[in-house]
C-alpha cells in the first residue's frame, strides 16, 4: 500500500509540476532564467576567447585560432540573443 500511495504522490507532483509551467506568469519566469543563462554562457565564450587571445599573443601558441573562434561564436551568440528580443 505504501508503494501505491508513492506512485499517487508523484504523479500528484507531476501534475502539479506541468500545471505549473502551464501558467503564463511560469512561463514568463522560465523564459527570463534561459535568457539570462544564455547571457552568461555567451559571456563566458566572449572572456575565455578574450583570456586565450591574449595568451596566445603574449607568447608562443597555437591558440589564436581557437581564441578567434571563441570570440566570433561568443559574439555571434550575444547578437542573436539581442536579436532574438526584438
Amino acid at each position: 500500500m505504501l508503494r501505491g500511495l508513492r506512485y499517487i504522490a508523484l504523479a500528484l507532483l507531476l501534475a502539479w509540476v506541468v500545471w505549473n509551467l502551464w501558467t503564463r506568469e511560469r512561463r514568463r519566469r522560465i523564459d527570463e532564467g534561459f535568457r539570462r543563462a544564455a547571457l552568461v554562457i555567451s559571456l563566458a565564450f566572449v572572456a575565455v576567447g578574450s583570456v586565450m587571445f591574449y595568451r596566445g599573443m603574449a607568447g608562443p601558441g597555437n591558440s589564436l585560432g581557437q581564441a578567434a573562434l571563441m570570440l566570433i561564436v561568443g559574439a555571434g551568440l550575444i547578437a542573436y540573443q539581442r536579436w532574438g528580443r526584438r
